[in-house]
């Protein structure tokens, strides 16, 4: 027997005459599971739990769970009651593109591209530039209308 073995033998070491990688060092450190596992507390019951658990047997109250509960029939009631009031007429009508006076297709005839945008819109668009007022535009734009609708 060699020395270098019979060292090996006396001192528990691995016998590694050629260098072989063998994860002797990583084996040897102490073990990282039970150190992680004690850093995080202990998990204790919850409600829900105790739900999963013992099912229908027993009754049980979850205030987060009553309080989600009661804002979804409040949400619900709420839009119930605005369905209610835009089928009675109370509420306004969001518009749609048949509603609007300015026809949004791209092919249109001649006369069809005559057709202005209502003055209150055109006011809004140019409201605030340098150079335009709203009564400028308003009054250039019943001017324009007029002249489309006389033919001219």
């Amino acid at each position: 027997m060699s020395v270098p073995r019979a060292q090996c033998q006396v001192f528990a070491t691995t016998f590694n005459p050629e260098g072989a990688r063998m994860g002797n060092k990583v084996l040897r450190q102490r073990l990282k599971g039970p150190a992680v596992a004690a850093y995080y507390p202990r998990k204790t019951a919850t409600i829900k739990d105790v739900k999963r658990e013992f099912g229908p047997i027993l009754a049980t109250w979850d205030d987060a769970e009553e309080d989600r509960f009661e804002y979804i029939e409040e949400y619900a009631e709420a839009e119930r009651e605005e369905c209610a009031q835009e089928e009675d007429g109370a509420l306004p009508r969001p518009a749609r593109s048949d509603d609007l006076e300015t026809p949004m297709v791209d092919n249109l005839s001649d006369r069809a591209r005559q057709v202005t945008i209502p003055a209150m819109h055109r006011s809004e668009l140019y409201d605030g530039l340098p150079g335009f007022s709203a009564g400028n535009v308003i009054d250039e734009d019943a001017a324009k209308h007029e002249r489309v609708l006389a033919g001219e």
